[in-house]
């Protein structure tokens, strides 16, 4: 997978910027709050449709204009397609090749993303929603189609919750409720049964590079952790079976409420180190290595489900890093011969000896430098 060219207009701070990226590493550097942050968010919302950051539309386009616009030319084995995203206010138009998409669907799949942000660093020792959105993220670029069961499924627990607390001022409708009730097993269900398959398939990279990371100093373990009583190999139909029974039981108790009380929305990854929750006992450094074996395994799970190496986009990720992880990152990506993109205040925490692309980013100005 090769991103060859980048264009943006009017995207955050960026008033105009065209880049040929290189075929390794691609380096921006400059201040906080200069806009290098927002090259590699503009390449993910282009082939993952949203902000990593939670933006709205409005959000992403420059200050006193109507709209932005990002374009990029990729390959994906022998196909090469030119992208383009216009974005308005209330709304993202995409075209492939100069035709415009029918749906966003069309776009998933052109290119595999992993991102690795300093934000990810709480996902050991952050709450569940932090373990909850990296596990979706990781899905979502392993199953393209994932996007949509986790959209019916928010749907149907949006329109779901919004019944039962209408029920509590005599406002909600039994039947209505059965209906909501059944489209939240049949996506809930689904949603369940792809984190539980994805698990499966991460944990042996994630305790190979966490063995590679620690020396064997350590064991790491994960399991989903759940509000049903369900458990990896699970199929389908019995998962459904489970979580219709569980919102039946539930359904008075949910009533009283005024929300749902079981499912996706609320289950966990547990991480833990040495049989112990990694949330409560791990040091600052396990925390590191955990994270940082699992962003490993999530890229080297994708490369063998496609065949191919997913383009890594790193946000400053080396500032958060100590200077051993930061060091056994660097070894990792220099063994790697995927297309990376790294953003930094300081080019000195980037030790990689090879040619490069180089940014200098000052207030949404991209000038290149000399990569040798």
């Amino acid at each position: 997978m090769q991103l060859h060219r980048l264009v943006l207009h009017n995207f955050r701070n960026v008033m105009d910027a065209s880049l040929e990226c290189h075929p390794a590493f691609n380096i921006f550097h400059g201040k906080n709050a200069q806009g290098k942050t927002n090259v590699l968010e503009a390449i993910y919302i282009l082939f993952a449709l949203k902000s990593f950051r939670g933006a709205r539309n409005a959000d992403l386009i420059r200050w006193e204009c109507e709209e932005a616009m990002i374009r990029a030319v990729s390959q994906r084995r022998e196909t090469t397609r030119d992208l383009r995203m216009n974005i308005k206010p209330r709304a993202k138009h995409v075209s492939i090749d100069d035709k415009r998409t029918r749906s966003m669907s069309e776009v998933f799949g052109h290119l595999s993303i992993v991102l690795f942000s300093p934000e990810d660093m709480v996902i050991s020792k952050g709450s569940g929603s932090h373990r909850r959105t990296f596990l979706d993220r990781a899905i979502f670029h392993a199953t393209p189609g994932f996007h949509e069961v986790i959209r019916r499924y928010e749907t149907a627990l949006k329109n779901r919750n919004s019944l039962l607390k209408d029920s509590r001022s005599g406002g909600a409708s039994p039947v209505m409720l059965d209906v909501f009730d059944v489209q939240l097993v049949e996506a809930g269900s689904r949603y369940i049964h792809e984190r539980l398959r994805f698990i499966g398939k991460l944990r042996p990279f994630m305790e190979e590079a966490h063995e590679r990371l620690v020396s064997g100093e350590h064991s790491i373990q994960m399991a989903y952790e759940s509000t049903l009583p369900v458990e990896e190999g699970m199929s389908l139909e019995a998962i459904r079976e489970i979580m219709e029974e569980r919102v039946v039981q539930e359904r008075s108790r949910d009533l009283a409420r005024g929300f749902t009380s079981s499912g996706p929305h609320v289950d966990d990854l547990q991480l833990s180190i040495d049989e112990r929750p990694a949330r409560l006992h791990a040091s600052q450094g396990q925390h590191r290595s955990l994270v940082l074996a699992l962003k490993i395994a999530e890229i080297s799970l994708l490369e063998s489900l496609l065949d191919m190496r997913p383009i890594l986009l790193l946000d400053d990720v080396s500032s958060e890093l100590d200077r051993t992880r930061n060091a056994q990152l660097m070894e990792y990506l220099l063994e790697s011969n995927g297309q990376v993109f790294i953003t930094t205040t300081d080019p000195d925490y980037i030790a990689i000896d090879r040619e490069k692309s180089i940014f200098h980013v000052n207030e949404g100005v991209l000038r290149m430098e000399d990569g040798t």
